[in-house]
């Protein structure tokens, strides 16, 4: 049985697609996203990952940040391009790339800290989620320009949470 997240059929994962056909004016041509997730049509992460230092080129970086522009006017999504070390023969655990930079209402931005994507993800997350409720003790910290509450409720079980809604 194939795990949550694996690729469905891997040999054709693999396989090389020609898009050569597919060549229109102004030389636009087909570009992919890496990974989408689509949290109930309210909050979109758009992830691009990147050997090492490679460049997100001019009209991949513009397509993507159309498409994650376009998405945020009905809902929250962010844009993320993480890097990875692995060499062509090795699978690449994603959830440990390191976010390189980030496209968040509608500008780039780069993490304060080095910041794994999963980690990343899960705080744009709790950020979107609703605000604490009362009667909670709330401790304020920082992550990427985002205010991020951790919420310590009555049980005493540390909660990261945000103190804005979904709207």
């Amino acid at each position: 049985m194939q795990a949550r997240g694996d690729v469905n059929n891997p040999e054709r994962y693999k396989q090389e697609v020609d898009f050569s056909g597919l060549l229109f004016e102004r030389n636009i041509t087909p570009t992919d996203f890496d990974g989408v997730l689509d949290f109930g049509g309210h909050f979109f992460v758009l992830i691009e990952l990147k050997y090492q230092n490679a460049p997100l080129l001019f009209g991949q970086r513009l397509c993507l940040e159309r498409v994650c522009d376009k998405l945020a006017v009905d809902s929250a999504c962010v844009l993320i391009v993480a890097t990875h070390n692995h060499l062509p023969f090795q699978k690449i655990d994603a959830a440990k790339a390191m976010i390189r930079e980030f496209r968040w209402k509608g500008n780039w931005k780069t993490p304060k800290q080095p910041t794994p994507l999963r980690q990343g993800i899960d705080l744009f997350k709790a950020m979107l989620a609703q605000s604490p409720m009362e009667g909670n003790k709330v401790i304020r910290v920082s992550f990427i320009d985002l205010p991020v509450a951790i919420v310590i409720p009555p049980d005493n079980r540390p909660r990261v949470q945000s103190e804005f809604r979904l709207l």
